[in-house]
């Protein structure tokens, strides 16, 4: 009975010393997991400030080039709102020239036999 006695008890030690090496297992995963979201919460704050500075820019540039050009009476408006159409990744149809280089910028010209 007496040896029953310290099996039980050795396989109670062994049980209480896996329990608690889970147990911390478990706080480094929670941890870990912790750490994780808070750097995501960072790089989201992060995106959308960098968003709301992207969207501000684009309405300077359009200000300026847009709705500034145009209300000056600018003769060169048409060649600025080429540019503005160049940054924004848009064809040049305008000027009639859909290659996708720089000529509308200058006014429509190319170098390509016109």
């Amino acid at each position: 009975m007496a040896y029953m006695n310290v099996m039980t008890r050795n396989k109670l030690k062994i049980v209480i010393v896996e329990a608690y090496k889970l147990k911390k297992k478990e706080g480094k995963v929670d941890s870990t997991i912790q750490n994780l979201n808070s750097k995501i919460l960072r790089a989201k704050t992060k995106l959308e400030v960098v968003s709301v500075v992207e969207e501000k820019a684009r309405s300077i540039v359009r200000n300026l080039f847009g709705i500034g050009m145009a209300s000056k009476g600018h003769r060169d408006n048409e060649n600025y709102q080429a540019e503005i159409d160049v940054t924004r990744g848009r064809g040049h149809e305008r000027n009639g020239d859909r290659r996708g280089d720089l000529n509308a910028a200058a006014g429509g010209r190319s170098s390509y036999g016109r």
